[in-house]
């Protein structure tokens, strides 16, 4: 298990650019916090969830994935015929 503050944002130069003002750009308490998470979920190593997985790991994850979008679709009528039905 890593120690709090190990890695991350809290240790990316790329923060500090922000904190600089860097070539004179301003960032919102916001923004700055969406670049720190950007950084802590590791997008730039990774473009997706499956990058850099075997693709038996990927394939799992895809299987996952697409279980979840069906779900969303069988949720998504949930709702709908909820609402209808209470009017």
């Amino acid at each position: 298990m890593l120690t709090p503050y190990f890695t991350g944002a809290v240790k990316s130069s790329r923060l500090k650019y922000l904190e600089l003002k860097h070539y004179k750009v301003k960032f919102s308490k916001a923004e700055k916090e969406k670049v720190a998470a950007w950084i802590d979920l590791v997008v730039p190593f990774s473009g997706d969830y499956t990058e850099g997985m075997r693709p038996e790991d990927a394939g799992i994850c895809n299987e996952g994935l697409a279980k979840r979008k069906r779900w969303e679709a069988v949720e998504l009528q949930n709702i709908k015929d909820y609402i209808k039905s209470q009017k």
